[in-house]
């Protein structure tokens, strides 16, 4: 577990494909310890090396003691930074101010399909068709209920939340507000940070996918305009709770029941809980006073920076 005195320290919780990754690098160039950094990982676009007295996790606090009520059945954790931390059974993070960047269920699958780690691993060719994406994603959602394999597909809230309910992470970003809120959050802290140059570039265009993804510049990449009903339905079931949490429209299907692969899963949530803590953006009550907003998806891949009040 990691300790400080003082002033409160800022962590990363590592949700995949929303920019964390390049979050950590800029972490890195403030000389700051972020993800795969406590676990002197260095992964080919961070560079760990260059942060000074670097506060190290062991893998053996990879021991967990938590598991979402609907998620019990897991063969294998993946790289523990990406492991939501109050699953462990000794907590990495007592006493510091966390955050997580949260990203549209349907935009994150999207970035998960073109995913050179975890994503498909077909034919190159496969990447640009509509078709083999649906299935995958169908597949993939299947699996990660039945089998338990990593955390690039699990649902987002399992991060913010505990299987009571109970809010466990500080502040929460949006990546489609991604310049916006991560400046508000390192003034906030006085983190110095740097907007990650890959994140700005890949969120302007298509040509290549956040976080080192597969080359799409020869062919149009797929999109949210490419799923198809059941895809939509499987999307809309079992992150259900991510949509309702973090302000995200969900794209309306009919008859969703019936195309339904699978008993609608289980949440911890209690579907009558009037919690007032589903902020979409950097919210402190003691800093910084933001109405919660919808992130209105509308199939547009341009969201329109979000103002301060």
């Amino acid at each position: 577990m990691l300790k400080h005195r003082g002033r409160p320290k800022v962590e990363l919780i590592h949700i995949t494909k929303t920019g964390g990754s390049a979050l950590e690098a800029a972490a890195a160039d403030a000389d700051i310890t972020w993800g795969a950094c406590h676990y002197n990982e260095n992964l080919e676009n961070i560079n760990c090396s260059k942060i000074t007295n670097r506060e190290a996790l062991t893998r053996h606090s990879k021991e967990i003691n938590e598991l979402a009520v609907n998620l019990n059945s897991f063969k294998s954790y993946g790289a523990p930074w990406h492991i939501p931390p109050h699953w462990f059974k000794e907590y990495p993070f007592e006493g510091r101010i966390t955050f997580v960047m949260v990203r549209n269920p349907y935009e994150r699958l999207i970035s998960e399909f073109y995913c050179p780690w975890a994503g498909y691993k077909g034919p190159m060719e496969n990447l640009y068709n509509a078709t083999i994406m649906n299935e995958w994603i169908w597949n993939e959602i299947l699996r990660t209920i039945s089998e338990g394999v990593g955390m690039h597909k699990i649902p987002q809230h399992f991060y913010v939340y505990d299987k009571f309910g109970n809010r466990v992470v500080d502040h929460i970003l949006h990546f489609e507000y991604y310049d916006h809120d991560i400046m508000q959050l390192s003034n906030m802290y006085d983190l110095g940070l740097s907007l990650p140059q890959e994140v700005n570039e890949a969120k302007q265009g298509d040509d290549e996918e956040e976080e080192g993804g597969h080359q799409t510049s020869t062919y149009s990449k797929l999109s949210t305009k490419d799923f198809n009903a059941e895809t939509i339905c499987v999307i809309n079931e079992f992150y259900r709770m991510d949509f309702e949490k973090f302000g995200y429209n969900m794209m309306r299907e009919d008859h969703c029941i019936e195309r339904s692969p699978f008993i609608h899963t289980k949440s911890f949530h209690n579907d009558d809980d009037d919690d007032d803590d589903d902020e979409v953006i950097v919210n402190n009550d003691n800093d910084i006073d933001q109405e919660s907003s919808s992130v209105d998806n509308d199939d547009s891949d341009d969201v329109e920076e979000e103002q301060l009040d």
